[in-house]
């Protein structure tokens, strides 16, 4: 992963990501999200994409009853 402002490659964790698993504890109106990082070297907050468009678009479908 590479910062898109920086292009530092050091991160912090911020939130761990809950797509993997259900939570009641999380940061974000929505559901379902990916870890989120800040980097170490200009503090941009960016969201590591570990799962294609197709996976959260389908979550987000799941959880708001949106029809296809």
């Amino acid at each position: 992963m590479k910062c898109n402002l920086c292009d530092g490659d050091r991160f912090s964790l911020l939130f761990e990501g809950n797509i993997a698993h259900d939570t009641v504890d999380r940061f974000s109106q929505y559901a379902h999200y990916g870890d989120i990082y800040r980097c170490d070297s200009c503090g941009l907050v960016a969201q590591k994409l570990d799962h294609s468009v197709e996976e959260i678009l389908e979550n987000l479908k799941n959880e708001t009853g949106c029809p296809s």
